[in-house]
């Protein structure tokens, strides 16, 4: 299977949006590899962030738009942004990093692995250390 996607979504927290997702992925011949999920404690939204694989001959770019705009209309969302890194442009970006290096290198690790869909143009660090 080709055409990693990744789907965010930010939604009212109701009962069965999990589920309904699962459920969308599969229906289509989709893989999950993994699922990020946070709702705030002082605040009834609901932040997801997935990663599966799929047959784009078998769920063809549009389709799965319209899939998951349906899904995101259910569940009345404020914002849903799917993206193919594949096939989508990449964002260019820059990266301003602090003191702790350990984050700026898990970033460009993940970014040189080509798991992130964006172009680093260049790295701005507030710490000088020799």
């Amino acid at each position: 299977m080709g055409g990693f996607l990744i789907l965010n979504e930010y939604e009212q927290d109701t009962v069965g949006i999990v589920a309904r997702l699962s459920e969308c992925i599969a229906s289509r011949g989709g893989n999950i590899h993994s699922v990020d999920v946070f709702v705030p404690d002082d605040k009834p939204v609901f932040y997801s962030r997935s990663e599966f694989t799929y047959n784009p001959m078998l769920w063809p770019r549009d389709v799965l738009r319209t899939d998951f705009l349906n899904l995101s209309q259910h569940f009345s969302a404020q914002r849903s942004t799917v993206r193919v890194p594949d096939l989508d442009p990449k964002y260019k970006i820059s990266v301003l990093a602090s003191k702790q290096d350990h984050c700026l290198f898990d970033l460009l690790y993940r970014w040189q692995e080509g798991r992130l869909p964006v172009d680093i143009n260049c790295v701005i660090r507030s710490i000088y250390q020799i």
